[in-house]
């Protein structure tokens, strides 16, 4: 068979074609992402003239993430966070809200099903570097009235920058919390501080390379749901004098998601058991609105 101009593909005509061959599926929003992923793609592809070598290179960090990644740790989260796609995906779930809660991306480090604690409790299994810490939290409707029995789910890393999962099987610092009729939850553990990005995986060799920023402002984790069936809220809480606050690699920070804190003395009134005896403790506030 003659050669036809069919075979003779340009760089355009590849886009074209390409999209040409793709059945229709029965999902009209599956067939409108993934014709964009084909469009962005190819373009990427022309704009920087991608080479062989260029290409195989970015197969094998795709691969990599992939192995490394596993039921308790997902670096391609990590790299979607660097790339400013959580980020993009968070304010676009965002539109149309008002006075709620902004959200913020889930992290490589969360784990479901943890088991539901009794408030004021702490999430430390075993002793983590750190100051001791009490969160009082609150969670409201966009009326300011409180929500009852709203499910909270907390995970942090300590002072060295460390989630559990860094550091062996056991879990530790992270829980699950209902608020009260009061929409009042609370629980005690270590003061955060700023961490660079987790040195071990794939990702930060990489983002080093281009010069990324990978230190993280100190922050908490937390998932919120009015209903054990209702979407969550996703979001970080971060310390409000933290130096990195103005250059966090994930672009997580925003202005409503700064605690309140301060510094209590030993001899506190009210202190949860857990901290008796602490030299000091720093007490965070904060309210959710959802």
């Amino acid at each position: 068979m003659a050669p036809t101009a069919k075979h003779r593909l340009s760089e355009t005509d590849l886009t074209t074609q390409t999209l040409a061959r793709l059945d229709k599926p029965d999902d009209p929003r599956l067939a409108e992402i993934f014709e964009a992923l084909v469009r962005h793609s190819h373009a990427f592809v022309r704009e920087v003239g991608l080479t062989h070598q260029e290409w195989q290179t970015g197969v094998a960090f795709l691969r990599a993430i992939a192995d490394f990644s596993d039921d308790k740790r997902n670096e391609m989260i990590l790299m979607s966070d660097h790339l400013g796609i959580s980020a993009m995906v968070d304010l676009i779930s965002d539109r149309g809200k008002t006075s709620e809660t902004s959200a913020t991306g889930l992290g490589p480090f969360y784990i479901p099903g943890q088991p539901i604690l009794a408030n004021d409790s702490s999430i430390l299994t075993s002793d983590v570097p750190g100051k001791p810490m009490w969160f009082r939290g609150r969670v409201e409707d966009t009326a300011g009235q409180p929500v009852e029995n709203c499910l909270i789910e907390v995970w942090q890393a300590h002072e060295e920058g460390l989630y559990d999962l860094q550091e062996g099987e056991a879990i530790n610092m992270r829980g699950t919390f209902k608020t009260d009729a009061q929409g009042y939850f609370g629980f005690t553990a270590v003061y955060p501080k700023g961490y660079p990005l987790p040195p071990d995986g794939p990702v930060k060799p990489v983002m080093e390379k281009v010069k990324s920023a990978y230190m993280r402002p100190a922050h908490l984790h937390t998932l919120v749901r009015a209903a054990e069936d209702a979407p969550p809220l996703v979001t970080h809480l971060f310390m409000p004098e933290d130096p990195y606050l103005d250059n966090d690699p994930v672009m997580g920070v925003r202005s409503d998601l700064m605690v309140d804190v301060e510094e209590l003395p030993a001899d506190a009134e009210g202190l949860p058991e857990t901290l008796a005896g602490k030299a000091s403790v720093m007490l965070v506030r904060y309210t959710f609105v959802i």
